[in-house]
């Protein structure tokens, strides 16, 4: 017997609350380790003396307004942990493996005692570095590491660069199976809130791997293509680790501010500063556009007007660039140039960062601000100007005030199609603090908070009576303080009874009066789950057989992959700058999809 379960498209709002000023979900700090800059200040410590720096700093940003800690817990290939992968870091004790007073574990503490004071700790990972002093020679460079350390026995996968510093070459997988077993580690032994990855990856264009180029480039004929591949596909294994063992925490990369200039990548940003895609092999857009990051904080180091890299121009860009992906973003910000500014710099005093942070609440899309570094905010106004600027959004928001974008449904924005009692994710927006639950037939589940006012979680393709067709959206609800907000999907969901494996044949594709148009002919009922975000478009048979590829220039890329009973197509359309309207249409013996760009901005310049 077939079941079939439709959903009619519905959107409830049963609150309408006065618009108020946006508010900056995430306010965070850097807390660099790396010589001694922030946290302990000096090496040799004991353990009172280094809780007590703990706790100074985690009090210090609470006081400032800030909501998370963002700490240097892997510098340079060592770690501020106990781990059976990396050695202990010399900041602690003053020996590279030598655990400090007491052993004492700071990423234990720092977490505890963050959660403790109502903010968030994420680990703070440098992936390719290993030693930061010059020496003049490899094996004075080598003489650096302590005995034991996991570079030693991975030499063939190091290079010594022409800064006299060495670093794992990113181009061997050995490489990034020891960088994902660190992640791992810290994942499954710490609460922490997320893992972040700074800007460090290629040191510059004239890092030694030849070999590795050589061994494992096959693929490419041009050597940045093959380095900016090697980290894409770090920056996707730790965001899919990240989902496997911790999926409430989240996962951001804070690359160089300027992705490419205007002159040489056409989607680039009108700059003329140092580039991250050429000079560090950092594609960091694709991450964005691609969906390989929860969340993207470019260091936007430059003033307002700035002729190598204006902050108004590039927040603009990232702002466009987040634009339709669900990545969040957070702005870097140079409180380190405040802290150190002459008096006819425009740096000198707060204002500059103050102007910086009012233009980031008014942009619709960002959704925060990170300072480096800590120990930059300590000095002259910025404390003060601070805690002014972001003492209102520490403050509890009363029961009759609104929140400023109330419950927002992010999940998967257009007809579902799942198998009877399936689960289909669902994410969505409220503010921090929400209890959030959806109820959809016979169920109801709570969703779990990921981070900084997103929560996840499913709901089940299940009727209230076994055999009986049920007719209903899913009922989103999120309540604060006394305020409730509820919302319908604005989407279809098909619960789908199947009774036989199928094989996809035969793919049909063509351009229509109403949009581009492909058919999957499935010749039998079968589940299509599918996602859309930026310029990746995944959809999920079941339960199905691997099928075939098309060659539809539609896309820019594409893949087909086998897991159990289900068949993934992972389709990329082309990064040319439009977003799209995806829909699935589902029949018991086809599924369609029906793709439509949406008009380009006629305000936006070319870029």
């Amino acid at each position: 017997m077939k079941r079939i379960l439709l959903c009619l498209p519905l959107l409830l709002l049963l609150m309408v609350c006065p618009a108020r000023a946006a508010r900056l979900d995430m306010r965070g700090v850097w807390v660099s380790t790396v010589y001694n800059l922030d946290w302990p200040s000096r090496p040799g410590l004991s353990e009172s003396q280094l809780k007590a720096e703990a706790d100074a700093v985690i009090a210090n940003a609470r006081s400032w307004g800030m909501n998370a800690l963002f700490l240097q817990v892997r510098p340079a290939a060592d770690a501020l942990y106990p781990s059976r992968i990396d050695p202990w870091s010399a900041v602690l004790s003053g020996s590279q493996g030598q655990a400090p007073d007491g052993g004492f574990d700071p990423l234990a503490y720092f977490t505890e005692q963050c959660h403790r004071a109502g903010m968030e700790l994420h680990a703070w990972l440098n992936p390719y570095r290993i030693t930061r002093t010059a020496a003049a020679t490899r094996e004075e460079a080598f003489a650096q590491l302590c005995d034991g350390h996991p570079a030693r026995q991975l030499s063939d996968c190091v290079v010594f660069h022409s800064d006299g510093c060495l670093y794992y070459d990113p181009g061997q997988p050995r490489v990034r199976a020891q960088i994902l077993k660190s992640v791992r580690e810290i994942l499954e032994n710490y609460p922490v809130d997320g893992i972040h990855l700074d800007d460090y990856f290629y040191p510059g264009g004239s890092f030694a791997d030849e070999g590795t180029f050589a061994a494992c480039g096959g693929a490419f004929s041009d050597v940045g293509d093959f380095r900016r591949d090697a980290v894409d596909q770090l920056v996707a294994a730790i965001h899919a680790l990240v989902r496997e063992v911790r999926p409430e925490a989240a996962f951001g990369v804070s690359p160089a501010g300027i992705w490419a200039t205007a002159d040489r990548m056409e989607m680039g940003a009108a700059t003329t500063g140092s580039q991250s895609y050429f000079d560090h092999y950092a594609d960091s857009r694709k991450w964005v556009r691609e969906g390989m990051v929860d969340y993207i904080a470019p260091q936007i180091y430059w003033e307002i007007g700035a002729a190598a890299g204006d902050f108004s121009v590039l927040l603009d860009w990232w702002s466009r660039t987040v634009a339709d992906t669900g990545v969040d973003l957070y702005v870097g910000l140079a409180a380190y140039k405040s802290a150190a500014a002459a008096p006819d710099s425009v740096w000198y005093g707060p204002g500059e960062l103050q102007r910086q942070l009012e233009a980031i609440a008014a942009n619709e899309n960002a959704r925060g601000a990170l300072f480096f570094r800590y120990a930059s905010l300590c000095t002259g106004e910025l404390p003060a100007m601070l805690a002014g600027q972001l003492a209102a959004e520490t403050q509890p928001e009363p029961p009759e005030t609104c929140w400023p974008t109330g419950l927002t449904i992010e999940g998967a924005g257009a007809h579902q199609s799942v198998l009877s009692g399936q689960q289909l994710p669902l994410e969505c927006s409220a503010p921090r603090g929400s209890r959030v639950t959806v109820l959809y037939g016979a169920g109801w589940r709570r969703l779990s908070s990921r981070f900084s006012g997103r929560y996840s979680g499913s709901v089940a393709a299940q009727a209230p009576h076994e055999g009986v067709s049920h007719t209903a959206p899913a009922l989103v609800c999120a309540e604060k303080n006394g305020v409730l907000f509820i919302k319908l999907t604005d989407f279809t969901i098909t619960s789908v009874e199947a009774e036989q494996t199928v094989s996809i044949e035969d793919i049909r594709w063509s351009d229509t009066p109403e949009g581009h148009k492909v058919v999957f002919y499935t010749q039998t009922p079968c589940a299509a789950a599918l996602d859309h975000t930026g310029d990746v478009l995944t959809l999920d048979f079941s339960p199905c057989r691997l099928g075939v590829l098309f060659d539809d220039d539609a896309f820019d890329h594409m893949t087909a992959e086998q897991t159990d009973t289900r068949t993934r197509y992972r389709l990329v359309f082309p990064d040319d700058g439009q977003s799209r309207q995806v829909q699935q249409v589902w029949a018991p013996d086809s599924i369609t999809l029906w793709i439509k760009k949406n008009s380009p901005d006629p305000s936006v310049p070319g870029r």
